[in-house]
């Protein structure tokens, strides 16, 4: 049995980084492990947003000042910055003295792996995607701190990974591993509405939803259903046609009844590391139809699993969905599931990770 941390700035609230955590936690737990999850502090009233039952086994321990997003110039931002990120860094390394794990498993390259390169505990990093598109230099040289200290650097695609790879200098430190998608919770239907679309996701820049609500102004026989919400909230209720339902912040169980009857799932973003969303979607039989863009690009056979939009550009938007509503949806909704079920289910996907944990433990840091 191994006693496993893994860290993460995001409290458990909606995200891809939460979804795998809990996911990765739930199969390391079955398979005999014990596991202790250390994140920041969330929000009061949104401490379980997109979290399940923990199951035995599984702990969770929050520390330092309350997650906010890091938006904003001037003094008062990076004041802010500095002080919750030294309160992750000291926090997490005295719970991680406290707990004295055989192995931590960081759930970023930047903030989130600097109390594991200090701590002297062997560590991997799992990385969701390249955090310097968004935080810039500063991140990129934690970054690279970190990358050349891990044991083990995993992502569930090249680009991600060849990136902090590259930073690290060490090529054998290279692992991909799937995504874990609990396919026995999001279960297959092909009973579906070919015009309506349901989309999960943070209501982000990123995402660029904005320009998906406004595709659906020429798309009027179509229904979008938006689960999520973010800084851009008010700006997609403001451009919402009659079309367009949003539904705030839910859990899994209401994102798989949206799943059972939605065809499509749409998500124009900017970039993306693997979104858990698109997974799960697929896994439940959505047709995804997404931007070429992060590991997004390994996933998706353009016309057999999915879909790929050229660019994000409203008119694309509307022209690929049309484009999609031509083919063989029922065929193409099968083949999104088999591409999940064969190679992320919980099990043997916790399996791989055990065994990267055993070679990080083996190696001499």
């Amino acid at each position: 049995m191994y006693e496993n941390v893994f860290k993460s700035t995001f409290p458990q609230t909606i995200g891809g980084g939460t979804t795998h955590i809990v996911n990765l936690g739930k199969a390391l737990v079955n398979l005999g492990n014990e596991v202790h999850i250390i994140s920041s502090r969330a929000e009061k009233g949104k401490e379980n947003q997109n979290a399940r039952k923990f199951p035995k086994g599984l702990y969770i321990h929050q520390i330092g000042m309350i997650h906010k997003k890091f938006e904003g110039s001037g003094k008062f931002y990076y004041l802010y910055r500095i002080f919750f990120e030294l309160a992750f860094l000291f926090g997490a390394w005295k719970k991680i003295k406290e707990i004295k794990p055989d192995v931590i498993d960081t759930q970023a390259p930047i903030t989130t792996s600097l109390p594991a390169s200090l701590s002297g505990v062997p560590f991997v990093m799992t990385c969701h995607g390249i955090h310097s598109y968004g935080f810039g230099k500063f991140y990129k040289m934690k970054g690279k701190f970190n990358s050349k200290r891990a044991r083990k650097i995993i992502s569930q695609g090249d680009e991600t990974v060849d990136f902090y790879v590259k930073l690290a200098g060490d090529k054998k430190k290279k692992v991909i591993i799937p995504n874990l998608v609990d396919t026995e919770f999001w279960e297959f239907s092909n009973d579906k509405d070919n015009k309506r679309i349901a989309t999960a996701a943070r209501f982000s820049k990123q995402k660029a939803l904005d320009k998906l609500v406004t595709a659906m102004k020429s798309l009027s026989d179509y229904e979008l259903h938006l689960i999520g919400g973010g800084d851009m909230e008010e700006v997609i209720k403001k451009i919402a046609g009659k079309n367009v339902k949003l539904f705030g912040f839910q859990p899994p169980e209401f994102c798989k009844k949206e799943y059972k009857k939605a065809r499509f799932t749409v998500l124009p973003s900017e970039f993306e590391g693997l979104p858990y969303s698109i997974l799960e979607s697929m896994s439940s039989g959505v047709i995804p139809i997404v931007t070429k863009v992060g590991d997004l690009r390994s996933l998706i056979v353009d016309g057999k699993n999915g879909f790929f939009l050229k660019d994000n550009n409203p008119k694309t938007i509307i022209e690929t969905i049309k484009k999609a509503s031509k083919a063989n949806l029922k065929k193409i909704g099968i083949e999104a599931r088999k591409t999940v079920v064969n190679g992320w289910g919980l099990d043997k996907v916790g399996r791989i990770f055990l065994n990267i944990y055993k070679q990080a433990l083996e190696e001499k840091g």
